[in-house]
Formats: C-alpha cells, sequence, structure tokens
C-alpha cells in the first residue's frame, strides 16, 4: 500500500517531537526530587524507542530489503517497556511494602490475560494470508502483551499518587493511548501485511505529547514549590 499524506506528516512529525521530548524528560529528571528515578526511567524509555526508529530508518537506507515484523530492531523497543515498568515499580507513590507483590500479580495477570486475547484475535479471523506467518503476527502481537502490562502498572501508581496526581493521570492516559495505537496496529495486520498504521500513528503521537505535558507540568510545579 502507498502511504497517505497524513501518514507521511505525522511519521515526519514523530522523529522532533520524540527528540524535544526526550531532552524535556532528561531535564526534567535532574529536578524531579524523589521522583528523579521515576522520571529517568521514563527518559531512558522514550530514547530507547526512538533509537529504535532511528535504527529501523537507517537499515531501510541502506538496505535494498525491508525489515521483517520481528527483527533486531525490536530489542531497542522491548527495552522500552522494561524502562517504562521499572519506572511505574520503582514510584515513590507506592508503598514499598506492597509495591513488589502488587506488580508482580499485575504482570503476570496482564500478560496472561493479553496473550490469550491476542491469540483468540488470531483464531477468530476465518482466512489468513499466506503472507501472515507467525513471525509477522508475534511481531505486532507481543506490544499489545505487554502494552497492558505497563498499562495496569500506570494505573496502580495513578492510583496511589497524591502529591502528582495530574503528572500520573496524564501518564496513564498516555499509555492508554499507546496501547490502543498496538491493538489497531495488530488488527489491521492480521487483514493486510502491508496495512499503512496510520491510525496507530497518530496514537502514538498523543502518547508522545501527553508524555512533553507530563515533563512541562513538573518542571512548573518544581518552580513553584
Amino acid at each position: 500500500m502507498t502511504a497517505t499524506p497524513l501518514y507521511t506528516f505525522l511519521s515526519a512529525l514523530g522523529y522532533p517531537l520524540n527528540l524535544l521530548i526526550i531532552i524535556l524528560l532528561w531535564l526534567v529528571a535532574r529536578r524531579a526530587g524523589e521522583y528523579r528515578q521515576f522520571v529517568t526511567f521514563l527518559a531512558l524509555g522514550w530514547t530507547l524507542a526512538l533509537g529504535g526508529n532511528i535504527a529501523w530508518v537507517i537499515h531501510d537506507l541502506v538496505s535494498p530489503t525491508p525489515l521483517p515484523a520481528l527483527s533486531w530492531v525490536d530489542a531497542f523497543y522491548v527495552s522500552r517497556y522494561v524502562a517504562l515498568f521499572l519506572a511505574f515499580w520503582r514510584s515513590p507513590a507506592l508503598p514499598s511494602a506492597t509495591r513488589g507483590r502488587r506488580l508482580a500479580i499485575t504482570l503476570l495477570v496482564t500478560l496472561l490475560t493479553a496473550a490469550l486475547i491476542t491469540l483468540e484475535l488470531y483464531q477468530a479471523r476465518a482466512t489468513v494470508p499466506a503472507e501472515l506467518a507467525w513471525p509477522l503476527i508475534l511481531g505486532y502481537a507481543m506490544y499489545p502483551v505487554m502494552d497492558m502490562a505497563v498499562l495496569y502498572a500506570a494505573w496502580h501508581a495513578d492510583a496511589a499518587e497524591t502529591r502528582w496526581r495530574i503528572g500520573a493521570s496524564l501518564l496513564l492516559l498516555g499509555a492508554a493511548c499507546y496501547t490502543t495505537a498496538n491493538w489497531i496496529n495488530l488488527a489491521i495486520h492480521l487483514f493486510s501485511a502491508k496495512a499503512i498504521p496510520t491510525l496507530p500513528t497518530f496514537f502514538w503521537l498523543a502518547s508522545d505529547v501527553l508524555a512533553g505535558v507530563v515533563a512541562i507540568w513538573i518542571l512548573r510545579k518544581r518552580e513553584t514549590n
């Protein structure tokens, strides 16, 4: 399929937006006080995601064959999820005594639930095009699974937050946008391996914008305290 003008615009917007947000997050991490570790993991997560995007572009520039759905570049994106999960797991809002147990159970239940939903989504298709082999399905399905874990962890952090509740709620909304994007991306690629992810790209950008808003909000909150 040919990329639409909207998709081209959103994709081009994503790189400078990501870079700006990463700079903001790293600046905020230095001034976040007791939340420094939390924001540092957020900044690391966004940095890893941008690193994956850049690696993907470089590959496409130097190689005549496109990256498969599951490739070495996914290591960047999977590492992003590890960093984000660590951010919420280490959030000062969560009591230390219950933090590990609560998030461990959350991770287990969420992964199981999302894996079952993803499998059902795959099996529900009457016919699967020949090019949609398991590596392709897994390349798109593993992200909604991890999204559910991060989303649930973000919800726990938001529910426990008091001092920075607005920022926590915005991050929860951002996680929801990212999760929505990956579920839509999985769905459209079940129908076509060459689908253009215009709508998912919009939600990915929305998640980035919300992270930037959180960074600015934290900076302003620190200045007023």
